[in-house]
């Protein structure tokens, strides 16, 4: 008799492993604590994976309305897809976000970025070309950070 196991496919190998040893009765506390670690951080994968919401990326959660709100005024009205990204490269590389996906930039800001779906994620890279030495970038850049340090003083 074969004994197949499902376990989605973009879980890595590691985890996959570790979810095939979830499936026997823990034999100790060790086994059970760890066996509830390995469901949590899976939980929390499948949570992050399935969110459509821009605010889930966020890393700085206590400033997330000021930082939304920052994004805003720095995208609403822009045209081109590098001056529409260049806040979101910037929140990037100023460490108040992860990279987002286009669904999520689409639901938040409207359908802005329509034909530019490669640009869109080339854009998002921290070491994307099209902002080398850009003095605006650096701005934004000083934006977030500014607002990461006020929230940290608020937060003692």
């Amino acid at each position: 008799m074969r004994r197949t196991e499902k376990v989605p496919i973009d879980v890595p190998n590691s985890l996959q492993k570790n979810m095939a040893s979830l499936m026997k009765l823990p034999r100790s506390f060790e086994e059970l604590y760890e066996a509830k670690n390995i469901f949590e951080v899976y939980q929390k994968m499948e949570k992050k994976r399935k969110t459509t919401d821009i605010r889930n990326k966020i890393i700085c959660t206590g400033s997330a309305e000021e930082i939304l709100t920052l994004l805003h005024d720095l995208i609403d009205g822009k045209t081109t897809p590098k001056s529409i990204m260049r806040p979101i490269h910037a929140a990037i590389v100023a460490g108040v976000m992860d990279r987002i996906t286009l669904s999520m930039f689409r639901k938040e800001f409207g359908n802005i970025m329509d034909n530019s779906s490669t640009l869109f994620y080339d854009y998002q890279a921290i070491d994307a070309p099209v902002y080398y030495n850009d003095g605006m970038t650096k701005t934004i850049i000083n934006m977030f950070t500014e607002i990461i340090s006020l929230y940290n003083k608020k937060m003692g």
